[in-house]
């Protein structure tokens, strides 16, 4: 690439500004608000449109209130199916302790009884 991030190939040319035209326009084409600088006038909406824009306003706010509702639903069964799964694996762990605890239990009983019962035997 040239020092001047270009194309090569390409020359520049002279161009007088005010010997070039976009496009042409006059101010007949222009809209009056923008020949005379100002904005149109809001339009007021009748009884009828008033009435129709309100009830859609009240449907659309029905609806993202439903919405919400169905997603907070939605999230309290989720937290309320998390803490059950949350309890339940307390709940395993529990039994598996318990269960560990006895076998531990009955481990040693029967190594105090092989022990006993050896030095029975050996003392006879």
């Amino acid at each position: 690439m040239e020092p001047g991030g270009g194309t090569s190939g390409v020359k520049p040319v002279d161009v007088d500004p005010e010997q070039v035209e976009l496009h042409d326009t006059n101010n007949s084409e222009l809209s009056a608000s923008t020949a005379s600088n100002t904005t149109l006038p809001q339009l007021e909406a009748t009884d009828a449109e008033k009435v129709q824009n309100d009830e859609e306003r009240r449907k659309r706010k029905e609806a993202r209130k439903a919405k919400r509702e169905a997603r907070e639903k939605k999230e309290q069964q989720r937290l309320e199916d998390k803490k059950q799964r949350k309890e339940e694996r307390k709940l395993k762990r529990e039994g598996r302790r318990k269960r560990r605890e006895t076998r531990k239990k009955k481990e040693e009983e029967e190594k105090a009884t092989n022990a006993s019962s050896s030095d029975i035997s050996s003392s006879s």
